[in-house]
C-alpha cells in the first residue's frame, strides 16, 4: 500500500511537471508570436516626417501666375522664368497691398517704356514696371479655390485701340466696366483672343501691381 502510494505520488509530480513545462512553452510562443506581430506592425506603418513641409509664402501670386497665365489666355501664353523670378522677388508688389508698395510701384514706372515697344519684343522688359490707362472692356472678379485670396482679371482698350489684359491678385474696389483707368504691372507677353465680331484682338499681358479709377 504504501509503495502504491509512493507512486502515485510521483505519478503526480511528473504530471505537475509536465503540465507547468507545456504551460512555459505555450506562454514563450505566444509572447514570440506577439513581437513578431508588433514588429511586422512597425515596419508596414508608414514612417512620419519628424519635419513639416515648408511653404515659401514669397512665391504664392509667382506659383498663381504660372497656374493662372496659361488656362487664362487659352494656352497662347506661358509664364517665362524670367517673370516668375521677377514677381517672386517682388512680392510685396505683386499685387501691391500696401499704400507704401502702391507708392513704391509708382516710382519704379518706366515711362520710356510704350506698347508698340512691347508689340515689338516683350523679352527685354519683363522686369519693368510699366503703366497703361484706358476704358474697361470687361471685367471679372473671383475667389481663387482653396485659398483666401482674390483674382480679378481686366482687359482695357485705349483712346488708340491698343488692348491690355491685367492679372490681378487682389480686389478692384469700384472698378466697373466702361470705367477708365490706370493700371501698373510687369509685361508678360503677347496673347490675342477671338472677339464678338468673329476678328481677332491681341492684347499685352500684364501681372497687375495696383489699378485705379481715374474717374
Amino acid at each position: 500500500m504504501k509503495k502504491f502510494i509512493k507512486w502515485l505520488l510521483m505519478a503526480a509530480g511528473l504530471l505537475f511537471f509536465l503540465v507547468i513545462a507545456v504551460a512555459l512553452l505555450t506562454t514563450d510562443d505566444e509572447t514570440s508570436e506577439k513581437t513578431s506581430a508588433q514588429s511586422e506592425t512597425k515596419e508596414k506603418e508608414p514612417v512620419k516626417e519628424t519635419e513639416e513641409e515648408t511653404i515659401d509664402l514669397t512665391e504664392k501670386y509667382a506659383a498663381f501666375a504660372k497656374s493662372f497665365v496659361p488656362k487664362w489666355t487659352d494656352e497662347t501664353l506661358e509664364l517665362s522664368d524670367t517673370s516668375y523670378v521677377y514677381i517672386h522677388e517682388h512680392y510685396t508688389l505683386f499685387p501691391a497691398f500696401e499704400k507704401a508698395d502702391i507708392s513704391k510701384v509708382k516710382k519704379m514706372e518706366d515711362t520710356s517704356v510704350s506698347v508698340k515697344m512691347l508689340n515689338k519684343n516683350v523679352t527685354p522688359y519683363y522686369k519693368k514696371i510699366v503703366s497703361f490707362e484706358g476704358s474697361v472692356v470687361s471685367i471679372e472678379e473671383m475667389p481663387l479655390e482653396e485659398s483666401e485670396d482674390t483674382v480679378s482679371l481686366l482687359h482695357v482698350i485705349d483712346d488708340a485701340g491698343d488692348s491690355y489684359q491685367v492679372l490681378l491678385f487682389k480686389g478692384s474696389g469700384d472698378i466697373l466696366e466702361e470705367d477708365e483707368v490706370r493700371f501698373w504691372g510687369a509685361p508678360l507677353g503677347p496673347s490675342s483672343f477671338e472677339n464678338v465680331s468673329g476678328g481677332t484682338t491681341n492684347v499685352q499681358v500684364f501681372m497687375g501691381s495696383h489699378v485705379e479709377k481715374l474717374y
